[in-house]
């Protein structure tokens, strides 16, 4: 990724893998029909003006209902970028793709953030999850989770590697979660982390 921003072609990747992971959805949702794409983009597709479109084409090729398609952006490219990253996620939801930020909780204005630019899902940092277990971290994990519910948007607390954490990561308000103790990625389909 050094290399392809040092050349400016982040943003050609970012669309080749939207693309690509349209095209494989689409062909998992032949199967199963509910089936939805999250996809991680850099900070070149947030102030592309032209993602809104190309985001609608895509939504309609694979079903065009609503929520088939989520983008999701690094709160640091948010915050770097936070006018223009307010007016992209307005612009993309209009066209029925909902948005999401990874990495939340990573700066002291992670609320002030998900306020502005009103994600459907904030996907929290790493940090939140490791030690867990720990009274300290778990006091802190419901504490931010509870803020993000109360401004009605939902949390995916990823890096759930073992029945520990799982069995903890159930109690805390998330509504979605993710690792390797629930599924290893396909073969077939990549799964980013």
């Amino acid at each position: 990724m050094a290399v392809a921003r040092k050349h400016k072609l982040l943003e050609k990747i970012d669309r080749w893998v939207l693309i690509n992971a349209c095209k494989k959805i689409n062909d998992v949702r032949k199967e199963h029909p509910e089936a939805r794409l999250l996809v991680q983009l850099t900070s070149a597709s947030l102030i592309d003006k032209k993602l809104p479109n190309v985001a609608s084409q895509l939504i309609k090729a694979v079903g065009g209902a609503a929520g088939v398609l989520t983008l999701q952006f690094n709160e640091k490219d948010i915050s770097d970028h936070l006018t223009v990253a307010k007016s992209q996620f307005s612009a993309l939801n209009e066209v029925n793709c909902q948005m999401g930020i990874t990495n939340f909780g990573s700066s002291a204005k992670s609320i002030e953030i998900a306020n502005l630019v009103q994600p459907d899902i904030v996907r929290l940092a790493r940090n939140y999850v490791q030690d867990i277990n720990s009274a300290d971290n778990l006091d802190t994990v419901k504490s931010l989770i509870m803020r993000i519910n109360e401004v009605n948007v939902d949390v995916l607390m990823p890096y759930i590697e073992d029945a520990a954490t799982m069995s903890v990561a159930w109690s805390v308000g998330a509504r979605y979660l993710q690792g390797y103790y629930l599924e290893k990625p396909s073969k077939t389909l990549k799964i980013a982390s």
